[in-house]
């Protein structure tokens, strides 16, 4: 409620990093790829209520092994991401699926 009074918030975001790896190797080879898994949380700052939450786990899959997958990524999965891009990647599907929740 202090919060809420003070700067005029109604609602407050929260995230923690579950994983955050970088691959080893380059863009068009990698010996091990980039993983990352975060989780976002967004509360009602008058009831302190939960109203949204997300979450984002995802080692990139080769496009021999997971052709569909891979064809997801960003590049179309022609190249190895690092793990600054499969976050963002990740980020961006998460503010998708928050907008879906409050059109």
């Amino acid at each position: 409620r202090l919060a809420d009074q003070e700067c005029g918030a109604s609602g407050a975001r929260s995230g923690r990093v579950l994983r955050y790896r970088q691959r080893k190797g380059q863009q068009y080879g990698a010996l091990r790829p980039a993983s990352v898994a975060f989780e976002l949380k967004l509360h009602d700052v008058s009831s302190a209520r939960l109203v949204w939450s997300g979450s984002f786990d995802e080692t990139q899959q080769a496009l021999t092994l997971s052709p569909a997958r891979a064809r997801g990524y960003p590049g179309g999965g022609t190249r190895w991401l690092t793990a600054a891009e499969l976050t963002q990647w990740g980020a961006q599907a998460a503010v998708v699926r928050l907008k879906q929740h409050f059109p």
